[in-house]
């Protein structure tokens, strides 16, 4: 062969060569596009049920309160929250009641010496409650040792005289002013500040709160705040058509790894969800406010403190419902009416006594349900709200809770 020959043939190969290298780049990539179109997202999120079989949340309704015959409008719901912005799968967490312990104890005490009780203390034995009263400031705080929870109330008799000159001009700067007194007494925590608070003008009668129609005319400012829940958390690299997902994936897992790496980083996914309460808009930790002086046993008249602790990581992961699902639901009728006010009405004691005569929804959100009571695991929920016509005219607001797991449909726990 002479070297003409050889190099001719030697461009043949190179070119034959180039050819199968393309061809391989090309299979290869159109291979991982076939796996993109033909893996379904169920594939990749799949719940590990381990916190085993849910018990159906229990929704408070608001009493006095039924759809009837009541036009039911959910066209909106659907634009507001799709399909696609609700992952397939959410965390679930137990509530963390482990009963008392020294530690728990000691805040107790700690808590009554920030707000000045210097009475001994009322406890039976074998009891977690623990009271204590200031006589002098009128003042009781009961605090039960297994689940953290308390209540400080000063009586009825020292409540402040309308008008109230000590509070602020506004209730805007009322959720800073409130969580710098629960910051005093160390409660307030990073999940309220990522949470919603709603702050309300407040007069009491009877004992209960009324909303005042402005700061002239309140005796209080009573100030709720909601926390912040995550929901869930992924690498997005699961994504991607060359991870192995055929195994399960452990999604509670990923809470740890993001702590390690720092939440920042670009390959996290996060979903976020608020503990709503009774309302959307009221929640277990209300604070209600005399004064703006600084100090927690004179500026406080009440504080409740009922938001359920739990555990520091999920029990596991859950199939939730889909929004459409939901939505469907609610147009037949099975969501269950929390809130329903006229305008003008009080939205601290909801009520009404005319019935329904068309539901307008047109916002779908999803969170998590914290009961007043104790609850065995917090739970997602899907929360509707909208605007009400009533039968006699007039026109109100509205909530619709719908839980966001299928609790007829609840699969055996697996091992990721």
């Amino acid at each position: 062969m002479t070297l003409t020959e050889t190099v001719f043939w030697t461009k043949i190969a190179s070119k034959f060569a180039g050819v199968f290298v393309v061809l391989i780049v090309v299979g290869y990539y159109a291979y991982l596009y076939v796996l993109t179109i033909t893996r379904t997202p169920d594939q990749v999120f799949r719940a590990d049920n381990k916190c085993g079989a849910l018990p159906p949340v229990e929704i408070i309704a608001q009493e006095g309160v039924s759809y009837g015959d009541a036009k039911i409008q959910v066209v909106a719901l659907g634009p507001s929250l799709p399909n696609s912005k609700v992952p397939l799968i959410s965390y679930i967490y137990k509530i963390d009641v482990k009963g008392e312990t020294f530690q728990t104890r000691d805040q107790a005490f700690a808590l009554a010496e920030d707000l000045n009780f210097e009475t001994p203390v009322e406890h039976t034995a074998g009891s977690t409650v623990y009271t204590w009263r200031n006589p002098k400031k009128s003042s009781t705080l009961t605090f039960n040792t297994d689940t953290l929870n308390f209540s400080y109330i000063r009586d009825a008799a020292v409540l402040p005289k309308i008008p109230n000159l000590g509070l602020p001009a506004t209730t805007f700067r009322a959720p800073e002013l409130a969580a710098n007194y629960l910051r005093s007494l160390g409660l307030y925590s990073q999940e309220f500040a990522d949470g919603e608070a709603f702050a309300y003008p407040v007069a009491m009668v009877l004992n209960q709160p009324v909303l005042a129609k402005s700061i002239d005319v309140a005796q209080l400012i009573r100030v709720d705040f909601q926390k912040v829940q995550s929901l869930l958390v992924y690498d997005r690299n699961i994504l991607s058509p060359t991870f192995d997902a055929s195994q399960g994936i452990n999604f509670v897992g990923f809470l740890d790894s993001m702590e390690a790496i720092g939440e920042k980083d670009p390959r996290w996914v996060q979903y976020f969800a608020r503990r709503v309460g009774r309302t959307p808009e009221t929640a277990n930790l209300q604070v209600y406010m005399r004064n703006q002086n600084g100090n927690p046993s004179e500026s406080l008249q009440q504080l409740f403190y009922n938001n359920w602790k739990v555990e520091d990581r999920p029990c596991g992961s859950h199939l939730i419902t889909r929004p459409s699902d939901a939505i469907s639901k609610i147009a037949a009728g099975e969501g269950t009416i929390v809130y329903a006010i006229e305008k003008g009405g009080d939205p601290l004691q909801p009520k009404t006594s005319s019935p329904l005569k068309e539901i307008n929804l047109y916002k779908l959100e999803l969170a998590y349900y914290e009961a007043n009571k104790i609850q065995e695991f917090l739970q997602p929920i899907y929360v509707a709200t909208g605007e009400v016509v009533y039968e006699n005219g007039a026109r109100g607001d509205i909530a619709i809770y719908v839980p966001a797991i299928d609790y007829t449909n609840q699969p055996n726990t697996t091992d990721n």
